[in-house]
């Protein structure tokens, strides 16, 4: 589940969500990629891509 923080405008998204809205297009958008943070090896990077527009998001995650 997507929550959007009010200063930043960033979201936060669920470390085991596969799916998230795209940005551009508001349609689904699917799991691509999941990578070590470079700096902080707590957290991980977790990458979205739209089927439809081809937009890419990134959350950074705390690892599982």
């Amino acid at each position: 589940m997507i929550q959007p923080q009010s200063q930043t405008g960033a979201s936060t998204i669920g470390k085991s969500a596969t799916t998230a809205p795209c940005p551009k297009c508001s349609t689904t958008m699917v799991l691509a990629a999941i990578t070590r943070h470079p700096i902080v090896s707590q957290m991980e990077r977790h990458t979205f891509l739209c089927a439809k527009c081809n937009q890419t998001k990134t959350y950074m995650l705390p690892s599982a």
